[in-house]
């Protein structure tokens, strides 16, 4: 379920993923590296040079190129968050389509999934949710956390409640893109909720 641009702005953020609070990237698929050297290229003349890793999914900085640069149309990056978090929302940003060195944004992710682990260390991947960024939305895109256990095939999803449980990783897998063969640039990925050490959500940044 997606939540609304108004309801972003009430929606309270744990920072716990980001470098700044502490977040750490733990793992992930390969990194595009373009033959030529350049981020962006138009005709084969080179018009962007950038430097990419998958921390950039947790830094803050929001600019044209400044992603991390994923190799193909699938892949993953798994995040080690600052302090388990009772997560009831994530939000994914790519930049508007007018910023675009080459005015298009096929390189944005499309379909992806939300898994996370719980603070035990024997505890099993949870499916939290999977999900659809559009191009023509947003820049910065929300969507809520369901309750995992509340995924039967008789119940209607819209009628679960939110997640209740601490996770302390979280791993966004895309499933595809919006049409680049080559990469999926993925911006950042913030997560939404409240440290599992107390009872109210708040914001921290």
């Amino acid at each position: 379920m997606k939540i609304s641009r108004r309801g972003l702005e009430n929606l309270a953020t744990v920072s716990g993923a980001s470098n700044l609070s502490g977040g750490t990237i733990l793992c992930s698929s390969n990194t595009y590296f373009a033959k030529s050297g350049a981020f962006y290229s138009l005709f084969g003349i080179p018009l962007w040079y950038h430097s990419s890793n998958p921390r950039m999914v947790i830094q803050p900085e929001i600019q044209p190129g400044t992603c991390w640069a994923m190799d193909g149309n699938q892949g993953y990056v798994t995040i080690q968050l600052a302090m388990p978090v009772v997560i009831t929302a994530v939000s994914l940003e790519h930049i508007p389509r007018e910023v675009s060195p080459l005015g298009r944004l096929d390189s944005a992710p499309r379909e992806f999934v939300i898994m996370a682990q719980e603070i035990s260390v024997s505890s099993s991947e949870m499916l939290l949710g999977k999900f659809i960024y559009d191009i023509n939305q947003e820049p910065i895109q929300v969507f809520e956390i369901k309750d995992p256990f509340c995924t039967s095939e008789t119940l209607d999803p819209d009628k679960c409640g939110p997640n209740s449980r601490p996770y302390n990783i979280v791993t966004l897998k895309v499933l595809s893109n919006h049409g680049n063969p080559d990469y999926t640039c993925i911006y950042r990925l913030r997560v939404h909720g409240r440290p599992f050490f107390l009872r109210n959500s708040y914001e921290y940044e």
